[in-house]
């Protein structure tokens, strides 16, 4: 599972791999790749305390990505 969204000029997303998640945010402009930054999270924790960064709500309840 992936899910990616526009923000702030840049963009952003969630994957699921290895049983947990991984937020990141990727800024727009020339030096991009200098900015980008990510967190991981289990599913236990996302459960109990929601997404560990800002995500649309449009995308966590989307049906079938278990994160609702």
């Amino acid at each position: 599972m992936e899910l990616t969204w526009k923000e702030y000029g840049g963009t952003s997303g969630v994957h699921a791999r290895e049983g947990k998640l991984l937020w990141w945010s990727r800024p727009g402009g020339l030096n991009r790749r200098f900015g980008e930054v990510a967190r991981s999270q289990t599913f236990e924790d996302l459960r109990k305390n929601g997404p560990a960064v800002y995500a649309p709500p449009e995308f966590i309840e989307q049906p079938g990505t278990n994160l609702g």
